[in-house]
């Protein structure tokens, strides 16, 4: 505090520095981080090339292996199947029936 009351230009080009620098260490390392993370999928691909345990994809066999989350199962249901109209109960994921929150008394 007492560097800011005397040399408040030097501090605040002070602080201005700091917050370039910090930014540069967050990019650098978030870049580094991404990096190996790139290396870690192409190291795991050869592994699975070299022991016969890579299969063949396309497009649609791609969708049939991946696990149904719940915006697929979303939307692939009619529009408003999970609850009634003015009943203010919904059926959740489990397909239990529950009343809706309202968040201030309005929604």
């Amino acid at each position: 505090m007492g560097e800011w009351l005397r040399h408040p230009w030097r501090s605040a080009g002070m602080v201005v520095e700091v917050a370039r620098l910090h930014t540069a260490y967050v990019s650098a390392e978030t870049v580094e981080r991404r990096k190996r993370g790139i290396e870690d999928v192409t190291k795991r691909r050869e592994f699975r090339k070299a022991h016969g345990l890579e299969e063949k994809r396309s497009g649609d066999e791609e969708v049939e292996n991946t696990i149904a989350t719940p915006t697929a199962v979303v939307a692939t249901q009619e529009p408003g199947a999970g609850r009634e109209a003015g009943s203010g109960v919904y059926t959740d994921w489990e397909g239990k029936r529950k009343p809706v929150k309202k968040w201030l008394g309005i929604w």
